[in-house]
């Protein structure tokens, strides 16, 4: 493999790697609801994977092009996802069902987590609504 055959497939690497990484914040974005945002991050994206799928679909003799397109694409819904939850983007809140609400609250903010509880009425009696809320400073739940 030449130099220029090498260097272009690193930059097909790179490119599908920032292209996907944006796709993925991208689509966090649209689930929050944040429009302008998003039609940002979709504009780049959509540039930049144009000239990405250009490059491999005009080179098809040169089947490491693909090659790199693959690897960019696994490694960009990596790197996308792990962004996402660094940046936590995605507040996640859990409801948990339960007749052992207090023991369950006091034990999961013992643990760091923010919680609500709400008294509710099941169809077969007393029972409790747990809200978990993801931890902040991580972005794990």
């Amino acid at each position: 493999m030449n130099t220029a055959v090498a260097l272009t497939s690193l930059l097909i690497v790179l490119a599908r790697i920032t292209d996907v990484t944006l796709d993925t914040l991208r689509t966090a974005s649209i689930i929050q609801g944040r429009r302008g945002f998003a039609a940002i991050l979709g504009f780049f994206q959509s540039v930049i994977y144009v000239v990405a799928i250009a490059k491999v679909l005009l080179n098809m003799d040169k089947p490491v092009y693909a090659v790199a397109y693959g690897l960019g694409f696994g490694l960009g819904t990596f790197f996308g996802i792990t962004i996402e939850q660094h940046l936590a983007f995605g507040q996640q809140v859990a409801s948990l069902f339960t007749r052992k609400g207090v023991e369950l609250a006091k034990g999961l903010i013992a643990a760091g987590y923010r919680v609500a509880r709400v008294h509710a009425q099941a169809r077969d009696g007393e029972a409790e609504i747990v809200y978990v809320e993801s931890h902040e400073s991580t972005g794990e739940s």
